[in-house]
């Protein structure tokens, strides 16, 4: 099992982001970004869908949500 930040990976979040769990937290002023696929990852269903369950809940609370074209390519 792999979680948490990697050592040498670029785009791990420093420091480690914590997101309140009361629904009713506003967050205006948030602007999210988001890739599912990050261009070039075939995503199981199940996970676009939660994750885009919980876009929304951040945007009925005052985010900004957009989605973003990393220009990734798989370079196995």
């Amino acid at each position: 099992m792999m979680f948490g930040p990697h050592p040498h990976d670029i785009a791990t979040v420093r420091p480690q982001v914590e997101i309140p769990l009361a629904l009713d937290t506003n967050l205006r002023g948030w602007h999210i970004a988001y890739s599912i696929d990050l261009d070039y990852v075939e995503v199981d269903p199940e996970v676009v869908r939660n994750t885009k369950e919980v876009l929304e809940i951040f945007r009925s609370l005052g985010a900004d949500i957009e989605p973003v074209k990393l220009g990734w390519t798989d370079l196995r």
